[in-house]
């Protein structure tokens, strides 16, 4: 038989009663041995105490001998009181049969060793987080190692494309330039701005004369081309002139804008072209050249049902002269871009297109203090102010009132979803793949344009010189566009989204039979007599 530190020599059981300064010095011992066995193959050891508490350790094989050597240490100073219990065939471990709880027990049963609830308590619990300690470094280790994988590759792309996080920025944003300045220039509100408009005077107020032509977008009825409406597109000057590129080529409408006739399509009558490689369709018209305004307005644009989309930016021309036949009316819709940002996209644009060598040098500093840039241009357009006094607070209120009546407003910094609001106004279908890659194309070539700004006219930073010239030079322009950020965001809310026809389905009828209805009259109880 093999020596059993738990069996007397005549075979008999021993019983243990062990101090707690034992208890304590074999725990750390456990502990020690536990904490060198972390990386070893753990397996379930499960046993039942006197109590009828269950046992479970994380520990290996060789845990279990140290355990059972540490035990032999242990019992050998402690006083034996002897108990039979059967021995374990293999002589030096217990299994889980071997065990069994019980504070007596007969010759026949199986008996197991009496151990303590604080030692069991004391051995697991110190296991136990041990265990939980290790697994949190290791997370803790995975975790940090995926930053590290993830920072290398943001470093790695950066060096083989120095313009990567740029270019990112500009595709969430819109522009390098991009402001959160709104509490300095939010002033008023949608409602009160429709009571201060009422208390000017008509020789201010422009509205009657040429917005007439244009149809209420928050009236009762829906866009509806059969009753001579037409939208048309303010194309505030260069504040977003991919939307046209993407509403002609990307939802294949056939637009009249400001595009230079190409002298196989120029004909007294109006036609219908295609412009360059994407075969989008123009009508044979220039709206941003005032004598095709008057052919275009003799040949009536508007009703020759050759277009579906009327581009420019002359908004007064367009609504006063193509839109004057009182069965034709437009549904005008726009973007907007941040004052600031729409004044170095002006230069950069005047620089690149000046025929004069000596204005393709001006800095951003010198075009803004010249004749070439106009402050407060839209405040300007939509009070038809050309020529006059310099735009006041009344005037303001007069483009605020006529921006919320009279326009769908989209933004210059959220492209997809300005397109997607206008595709949902004029029940637009563009939810094919092909739209879908077309707008992309398009919004990248935009980026791209974008970054190019930002190459060559450098940073302008918020509270610098030029950024605070520009904001004081265009106070009126700035709270104008903050409230049309406000429009669109109420706009947004109020526009359902458009599903498309071959999207909808039509619930098959069912067979409904009606219920004939008891119409005797039931008596009330306690009814009162006729008496």
């Amino acid at each position: 038989m093999a020596n059993n530190p738990f069996i007397t020599d005549d075979g008999d059981a021993k019983k243990y009663f062990i101090s707690e300064d034992e208890v304590n010095s074999a725990s750390s011992n456990i502990d020690l041995l536990a904490s060198h066995s972390t990386d070893r193959d753990v397996e379930a050891v499960t046993s039942t105490s006197a109590s009828g508490h269950s046992l479970e350790s994380t520990s290996g094989n060789t845990i279990m001998n140290e355990l059972e050597m540490t035990t032999s240490t242990l019992v050998s100073n402690a006083t034996v009181d002897p108990r039979n219990i059967r021995n374990n065939s293999a002589g030096s471990h217990y299994s889980h049969d071997d065990y069994h709880s019980g504070d007596e027990a007969d010759d026949e049963s199986d008996y197991g060793i009496h151990l303590d609830d604080e030692i069991v308590n004391n051995v697991l619990g110190s296991s136990d987080a041990r265990i939980k300690k290790t697994r949190s470094d290791a997370t803790k280790k995975y975790f940090f190692y995926g930053i590290l994988v993830f920072c290398s590759f943001v470093l790695l792309v950066s060096l083989l494309d120095p313009d990567f996080v740029m270019r990112n920025y500009i595709a969430a944003e819109g522009s390098a330039y991009h402001y959160h300045d709104r509490g300095d220039f939010s002033h008023g509100s949608k409602e009160n701005a429709i009571e201060e408009t009422l208390q000017f005077d008509e020789s201010d107020y422009r509205r009657a004369e040429v917005f007439n032509n244009a149809v209420d977008v928050k009236g009762p009825d829906p866009f509806a081309p059969e009753r001579g409406e037409l939208p048309f597109y303010w194309s505030l000057r260069n504040a977003c002139p991919t939307v046209e590129d993407i509403l002609s080529e990307c939802l294949d409408l056939a637009v009249a804008g400001e595009k230079v006739v190409p002298p196989s399509a120029a004909k007294n009558f109006l036609e219908l072209y295609e412009y360059g490689d994407t075969k989008r369709k123009y009508a044979n018209v220039n709206l941003g050249n005032d004598d095709e305004f008057e052919r275009a307005r003799n040949q009536n644009l508007a009703k020759a049902g050759i277009v579906n989309l009327i581009s420019s930016h002359k908004l007064h021309k367009a609504l006063g002269q193509l839109f004057k036949e009182p069965d034709t009316q437009a549904r005008a819709f726009t973007v907007v871009r941040h004052p600031v940002d729409l004044a170095i996209a002006s230069y950069y644009n005047f620089v690149h297109t000046t025929v004069e060598e000596a204005l393709s040098k001006m800095s951003l500093d010198e075009f803004i203090e010249s004749n070439y840039y106009v402050k407060n241009e839209n405040t300007i357009v939509l009070w038809h102010g050309w020529g006059k006094k310099e735009p006041e607070v009344k005037h303001l209120m007069v483009a605020k009132e006529i921006l919320r009546s009279k326009f769908i407003v989209g933004r210059h910094d959220d492209l997809d979803g300005s397109i997607a609001l206008f595709e949902d106004y004029f029940f637009w279908d563009a939810k094919s793949s092909s739209a879908s890659n077309c707008k992309k194309k398009h919004k990248a070539l935009a980026v791209e344009k974008e970054l190019d700004i930002f190459f060559e006219v450098g940073p302008v930073k918020k509270g610098s010189e030029i950024y605070n010239k520009i904001v004081q030079m265009n106070a009126l322009d700035m709270e104008l566009y903050w409230f049309a950020i406000d429009l669109h965001k109420a706009q947004r809310a109020w526009i359902p989204p458009h599903v498309p026809m071959e999207e909808i389905t039509i619930a098959e009828e069912e067979d409904f039979t009606p219920v004939e209805e008891d119409l005797t009259p039931v008596e009330e109880e306690n009814a009162p007599s006729e008496e």
